[in-house]
C-alpha cells in the first residue's frame, strides 16, 4: 500500500500492467483491496555497432556503413562529428550511414613516416540520449617519383658554360628543375646526377650547377642523361648540349605574321602572331613598332599579349615597322623586321614612268638611240607611295648579258615614297658592252604592289672597250 501512495503521490506516470488483488483473511473474516502497479519508462540509448581498423592507400577509396540499433525501437539520426583529426573530403551518408574517403596524395607525409592514423568520430540520437562511436582509419604513403624538367643548350666552343640545377617548384628560364610532389622537403632531399657527359664536364652538387668548357674538337650534339632519386624511385630525363663554332649558326628563327597581309587603309586594325623558336628555350621576345603611319618617328616599344600578338591601328599612310628581337635562354640571339603596308585611298594607280633625259620619247618600237659614250640614263618618275624600281639591259636579238638575258644595271628601294619627277638611273658606259642593239627595261612598283613597265632600245657603238674577257673564283 505504502508502495502504490508514494508512486501516486509523487505523480509519475503510470503504466498498468495488470490488476492484482490483495487479499487478507482471518478465521472469522477475509477482506480483499485491488491495487494499481504504475511501471516509469527507462528510455535505452541507441548502440552504434563496432567497425574495425580501416586500412586504405593514398588514392584508394575506402568505404564502410556505421550500423545502429535501438532497444527501444525509437528513430534515430546519424551524424559524422567533425574535429580537428578529421580529413578534407570525407563523405558521410547520414541515411544509410555510408561512410566514403579517398585520401589525396598528401595524406601522408612520408618525409616523416610510411603512414597516418586518423580518428573518426560518428555519433547516434534518438532524440534524448546520444551513443559515440570511433573508427580508426590508417593511411599508407604511395610514394610519388620525382619530377624533371630539362630542355637543351647550345654553347660556342671555347665558351664556359654553366647550367643551374634547382630544386624546387621553380627556377630561371632554361635550368633543370627537380621537385618532389610529396613536399618540399622531399624535394630538397633529391640526389641528383648525370650520365654520358661529354668529356671536360663536371656537375658540382654542393653548387648545383653543371660545368662545362667544350673545346674545338666538340663541335656537334651531345646527349645527357640527367636523374633524380628519392631513395625509392628514380626519375631519368635527357637533354641534348650543342656546340657551335659560331653564334650565327644557332640564332633563333623568328616569324612574324601579320593579318591582313595585305595593304590595308588607315584605321584598319592589324594583328601581327610574332613566334621565335630556338635550340634552347625562348627567354625573352620583344617587340618595337616606328613609322609615320602610326605617329612614331622613332623605335617604340609594344606590349605583346599572352598569345604572342600586338595590335597596330595606323592612323595614315605610309609604312609601319615592326622589330622583333627574341633571346634564348643560352644567350643566342636574332632580329626580325617585318612591314605593314598602308596604301594611300587617293592611290588608284601604278607608277607613270617615262623616258627622260637622252632616252627622251624612246620606247620599243623607235629607232634606237645611239650611245658612243659614257651617258646618262634617266626617267620620270610619279606615284604617290613609290616602294622602288629596277633598271635592266639584254641584247635585243635575245642573247645573253655576261650569261643571262637579263643584267640589273640598277635598282632603287623607296618606304612608299610620293615622287614625280626626272629620276637619274645609271651611267650607262658603253665600252663595258660589245657593239650592238640592246634593250633597256625600266620597273617600277608601289605600295599596293603595282608594277608599271616601259622599254627603250639601244644601240652601243663605240671604238674603245673595256670587256671582261673571263672570270675565275678561287
Amino acid at each position: 500500500m505504502s508502495q502504490f501512495f508514494n508512486l501516486y503521490a509523487h505523480g509519475f506516470v503510470r503504466v498498468a500492467v495488470g490488476v492484482p488483488t490483495l487479499r487478507v483473511a482471518d478465521p472469522h473474516d477475509n477482506a480483499t483491496r485491488t491495487i494499481e502497479l504504475v511501471v516509469r519508462n527507462l528510455n535505452q540509448a541507441p548502440r552504434l555497432l563496432p567497425v574495425p581498423l580501416q586500412l586504405v592507400q593514398e588514392g584508394q577509396t575506402l568505404a564502410f556503413t556505421m550500423l545502429v540499433g535501438d532497444a527501444d525501437n525509437d528513430q534515430t539520426r546519424l551524424a559524422l562529428v567533425y574535429d580537428d583529426d578529421t580529413p578534407a573530403g570525407v563523405s558521410f551518408n547520414a541515411t544509410n550511414g555510408a561512410f566514403e574517403w579517398t585520401p589525396g596524395a598528401d595524406a601522408v607525409d612520408n618525409a616523416a613516416a610510411d603512414s597516418h592514423a586518423f580518428t573518426l568520430r560518428f555519433s547516434a540520437s534518438d532524440g534524448t540520449a546520444t551513443t559515440y562511436r570511433t573508427v580508426q582509419v590508417r593511411v599508407y604513403d604511395v610514394n610519388r617519383a620525382p619530377q624533371i624538367v630539362s630542355s637543351s643548350h647550345a654553347v660556342l666552343v671555347g665558351q664556359s658554360f654553366a647550367l643551374p640545377v634547382v630544386k624546387g617548384a621553380s627556377a630561371p628560364a632554361g635550368a633543370i628543375r627537380v621537385s618532389d610532389a610529396d613536399g618540399a622537403a622531399q624535394t630538397q632531399a633529391l640526389v641528383v646526377s648525370f650520365s654520358n657527359l661529354p668529356e671536360g664536364a663536371t656537375y658540382d652538387s654542393a653548387a648545383g650547377r653543371l660545368r662545362w668548357t667544350p673545346g674545338p674538337g666538340q663541335v656537334g650534339d651531345f646527349v645527357v642523361v640527367a636523374q633524380a632519386s628519392d631513395g625509392r624511385n628514380t626519375t631519368t630525363q635527357t637533354f641534348t648540349l650543342r656546340v657551335v663554332a659560331e653564334a650565327a649558326a644557332n640564332a633563333p628563327k623568328i616569324l612574324v605574321n601579320t593579318t591582313p597581309a595585305t595593304p590595308v587603309v588607315p584605321g584598319q586594325a592589324v594583328v601581327a602572331t610574332v613566334r621565335a623558336v630556338s635550340f634552347g628555350a625562348i627567354a625573352a621576345i620583344s617587340a618595337q613598332v616606328r613609322g609615320a603611319a602610326v605617329g612614331a618617328a622613332d623605335w617604340t616599344t609594344v606590349s605583346l599579349d599572352s598569345l604572342g600578338r600586338l595590335r597596330v591601328t595606323p592612323t595614315g599612310p605610309g609604312l609601319v615597322e615592326i622589330r622583333v628581337v627574341a633571346v634564348d635562354v643560352d644567350g643566342f640571339s636574332a632580329t626580325e623586321t617585318q612591314t605593314i603596308r598602308v596604301r594611300d585611298p587617293l592611290d588608284a594607280s601604278g607608277p607613270a614612268l617615262t623616258w627622260g633625259g637622252a632616252l627622251e620619247g624612246s620606247d620599243a618600237h623607235r629607232a634606237p638611240a645611239v650611245i658612243g659614250a659614257a651617258s646618262l640614263l634617266q626617267a620620270r618618275i610619279a606615284d604617290l607611295q613609290l616602294m622602288g624600281w629596277q633598271l635592266e639591259i639584254a641584247p635585243a636579238n635575245g642573247g645573253a648579258v655576261d650569261g643571262a638575258a637579263w643584267r640589273t644595271i640598277a635598282s632603287e628601294s623607296d618606304a612608299a615614297a610620293s615622287v614625280d619627277h626626272l629620276v637619274s638611273l645609271a651611267t650607262l658606259d658603253p665600252a663595258t658592252l660589245a657593239n650592238g642593239v640592246y634593250v633597256l627595261r625600266l620597273r617600277a612598283f608601289d605600295l599596293s604592289g603595282r608594277t608599271t613597265e616601259i622599254e627603250a632600245r639601244i644601240l652601243v657603238d663605240s671604238a674603245t672597250k673595256t670587256l671582261t674577257q673571263a672570270s675565275a673564283a678561287e
